[in-house]
């Protein structure tokens, strides 16, 4: 879904469901130096957590009511996510894989 579809109170809205549900997102912005796509796994009062899959670096709280700079880029326009990530409800809890690794 594209962010300039909803309205800000909407948009942090939905992202606080889907967190809350424990349904992590794929988050994704535009910048000046090209695209990148996170995950947006939690929340505070004010911000969203970014894992933004740099090995740790920058993850952290950060607002989505505009530009998100975090590593030394910043993602300030074409914000979207992948929403209602979840494992289908006859999915087992504990699955082991059926094909070695080797």
């Amino acid at each position: 879904v594209q962010k300039t579809s909803y309205t800000q109170a909407a948009w942090e809205s939905m992202l606080r469901t889907q967190i809350d549900n424990k349904w992590p997102m794929i988050y994704s912005g535009l910048g000046a130096d090209g695209g990148h796509a996170w995950n947006c796994d939690g929340y505070n009062a004010t911000e969203f957590h970014m894992n933004w899959g740099w090995g740790g670096y920058a993850n952290g709280f950060f607002s989505v009511a505009g530009a998100i700079t975090a590593g030394g880029s910043t993602f300030d326009k074409s914000f979207g996510l992948v929403k209602n990530i979840y494992p289908s409800a006859n999915y087992p809890t504990w699955c082991t894989p059926t094909a070695k690794i080797i």
